[in-house]
């Protein structure tokens, strides 16, 4: 999976977190970054925090929809305005994650993306 942040402690913990779960992780630091890799492999899951330094999310979260469009996006973001949601959602995104979170709610969405099912905003 691609985790796109750019705080480095944030990224540095979720990213071990999920590899001490036995996820493959690999953790882009920008959204330019994320970009160029996305272009180089696939991935079937992207966290992605939507607001990056160098470029917008949304950009981020286009890319990927249009390079690998069977990709899953998770959103995640200290923000939360509603009409941004319904951009995400509209844009393609799984769902939405508001920081801080709960890793049990991390494992709860990659578990329901095993199964395809749908989920909701947590």
């Amino acid at each position: 999976m691609l985790l796109v942040e750019d705080n480095v402690i944030f990224g540095k913990n979720f990213s071990a977190i999920l590899q001490d779960r036995g996820y493959s992780v690999f953790w882009a630091t920008s959204g330019s970054k994320a970009i160029a890799e996305l272009a180089r492999d696939f991935f079937k899951v992207v966290f992605l925090d939507i607001r990056l330094a160098d470029i917008d999310g949304i950009e981020v979260l286009r890319a990927v929809k249009k390079n690998s469009p069977l990709t899953r996006i998770v959103v995640i973001s200290a923000t939360q305005p509603e009409r941004l949601r319904e951009e995400w959602k509209s844009e393609g995104t799984f769902t939405y994650l508001g920081k801080p979170f709960d890793i049990d709610q991390v494992l709860r969405i990659l578990e329901d993306m095993g199964k395809g099912t749908e989920h909701g905003e947590s």
